[in-house]
């Protein structure tokens, strides 16, 4: 599982397929959910190079599990085991970087897959209020450090 920091929207979860015998296109810079930085007059060269087709599959990219529109400023994802919680089967923590809290920005998005990792059952939002760069998960401590950017601090999640 990635997250891919999109265009201006777009910002994306995936799920990397390496079992198979073809190698993967998850589609960038071809298809994406976002648009190119400014207007599309503007960037009239970069559309007809790189199109951002808003369907993957129709193209015969892979789909994303997870897109954001607009964006989150996506960053660091983790797995999050049943150490922390005897619900977590297929727990993931997402940081956030945007500057807009109510677009879902400086907050983690708890999500849980499937057993077959080819759908979202549960999704949550832990509010921070901080540009969240990077998460790193302390099991033996059960704490979650967070790499919060906006105050230069770290924070720490006790679960």
């Amino acid at each position: 599982i990635s997250t891919e920091h999109g265009p201006a929207g777009g910002d994306e979860i995936n799920i990397i397929k390496i079992d198979t015998e073809k190698v993967p296109n998850y589609g960038w810079p071809i298809a994406s959910y976002g648009e190119h930085y400014g207007n599309k007059k503007k960037n009239e060269h970069k559309y007809l190079k790189y199109p951002l087709l808003k369907s993957h599959i129709d193209y015969n990219f892979i789909e994303p599990i997870k897109y954001f529109v607009p964006s989150i400023g996506i960053s660091e994802i983790k797995k999050v085991s049943n150490t922390f919680n005897d619900e977590f089967v297929n727990d993931f923590f997402i940081g956030s970087m945007g500057s807009n809290i109510s677009e879902g920005d400086m907050s983690i998005h708890h999500i849980r897959l499937n057993k077959e990792n080819n759908k979202i059952i549960y999704n949550d939002l832990i509010q921070i209020g901080e540009r969240i760069r990077d998460i790193l998960i302390i099991e033996e401590a059960k704490k979650i450090i967070l790499f919060l950017e906006n105050s230069a601090a770290i924070g720490i999640l006790e679960m």
